[in-house]
């Protein structure tokens, strides 16, 4: 259906087409941003009953609005769209209030002006869920996971974030491992792709704010994750958008496209985002999900996917060498679990080769800094219940120097 031939054409539009099927939605910019948009964003559905036909206009353009607007509010560009909802557009205000607070240089004084203004009302819900999470089998979502009930939550799994649309291997992967962990405790799955991650114009938005370089992380990926699920959750009539918070005593300090003052701020007609797991950092929801395998000793401990793989599009596995897969392994050596039943094949002996592997690093990220010396620390109670190994590596823990290779 295209936009002009429906009436929806209007000068400085933010979108310019739109081609709905069943499943898949593309939404095409308009010439306003011919130089920040790559080309059209889409996003499809896998899993479940649902037809997009069905939707209007204000929210089939939620995810490619939470996409641009930032990119828009920062430029100080002033676009028009033809609809939005009336409560999207209140949301949308908070949430650019958020980015003043969190880049007070910049103005962020940039527009998106509806043409009208759509009161949505959510339909009634289509059989017994009520909500969706979006699930990568990482510590948080698998704590958030634990956390809900399969009878009334849906696993959305996200293609195109970290796992390339065309890496068909890794996506395989990543599929296999949601569905034993979904089987083993009765939750429904859904999955989602899209071209969020390759959708905008990066390098002239990194030479206009190169202190939000990488813009993907820095700003875009916590609402661009978050909108992919709009569609579906009013489609079926779900009133919660679940997220998995990792907004914790770091973080939440740290200016971050994830924040307390994002994400969890959206809100389309009366289905609103619902952060999962901020009140404690991840290291203590490690703890929460060892202690509820080994309550549950019956069921498979699930692979835990952590590692990003430096955003390559191909991080089915933990590599094992990054900052972010070493602080995993480290806390769960900390609660005695062996890494290897997690998904980390970190070589034998793993104390040593760990110690080899912080070595290793080259930390320049703030973020990177964190989390070591608390591990450290939580690991001395333990001194004289462990081996001898576990008291030696924690004690060099607790004197290393993050980015120090010489610390032996």
């Amino acid at each position: 259906m295209s936009v002009e031939k429906m009436g929806f054409f209007i000068r400085d539009s933010l979108v310019s087409d739109i081609k709905v099927t069943d499943k898949k939605v593309e939404i095409f910019p308009g010439d306003t941003l011919k130089n920040i948009v790559r080309k059209e964003l889409t996003i499809e559905y896998e899993g479940l009953d649902v037809d997009l036909r069905e939707l209007d206009f204000s929210i089939l353009t939620v995810p490619y609005i939470l996409n641009v607007a930032p990119v828009i509010w920062a430029m100080g560009l002033k676009c028009r769209i033809y609809s939005m909802d009336e409560v999207f557009v209140e949301s949308l205000e908070v949430i650019k209030n958020g980015f003043k607070k969190l880049y007070p240089a910049l103005n962020w004084d940039g527009e998106i002006i509806p043409e009208r203004v759509v009161k949505n009302l959510l339909p009634e819900a289509r059989g017994n869920h009520r909500e969706v999470l979006f699930f990568s089998g990482g510590f948080d979502s698998t704590y958030s996971a634990l956390k809900s009930d399969p009878e009334k939550t849906v696993l959305l799994t996200v293609r195109g974030h970290d796992i390339s649309l065309h890496e068909d291997s890794a996506w395989h992967s990543v599929v296999s491992r949601v569905e034993d962990f979904s089987k083993t405790l009765n939750f429904r799955t859904a999955r989602v792709s899209s071209n969020i991650f390759r959708f905008l114009y990066y390098t002239p938005i990194h030479t206009r704010f190169p202190e939000m370089k990488p813009w993907y992380g820095f700003v875009q990926h916590g609402l661009s994750l978050a909108g992919l699920a709009f569609p579906l959750a009013f489609f079926k009539g779900w009133d919660s958008v679940c997220f998995s918070s990792s907004n914790d005593d770091v973080s939440a300090h740290l200016p971050w496209g994830a924040h307390p003052l994002l994400e969890p701020k959206i809100k389309v007609g009366s289905t609103s985002v619902r952060s999962i797991g901020g009140e404690i950092n991840w290291i203590f929801k490690l703890e929460k999900i060892v202690n509820f395998y080994r309550e549950n000793n019956e069921l498979r401990k699930p692979f835990l996917r952590v590692c990003l793989d430096k955003m390559s599009g191909r991080s089915s596995d933990n590599c094992c060498k990054c900052p972010k897969c070493l602080r995993r392994i480290i806390s769960l050596l900390l609660f005695s679990e062996h890494p290897h039943k997690w998904g980390f094949n970190i070589p034998e002996p793993v104390f040593s080769n760990v110690r080899k592997g912080c070595l290793a690093l080259d930390i320049t990220d703030t973020y990177d800094m964190y989390y070591w010396h608390d591990m450290a620390r939580m690991a001395r109670p333990f001194f004289g219940k462990e081996n001898e190994d576990y008291e030696k590596f924690f004690t060099w823990l607790g004197k290393w120097i993050p980015g120090d290779r010489y610390s032996w």
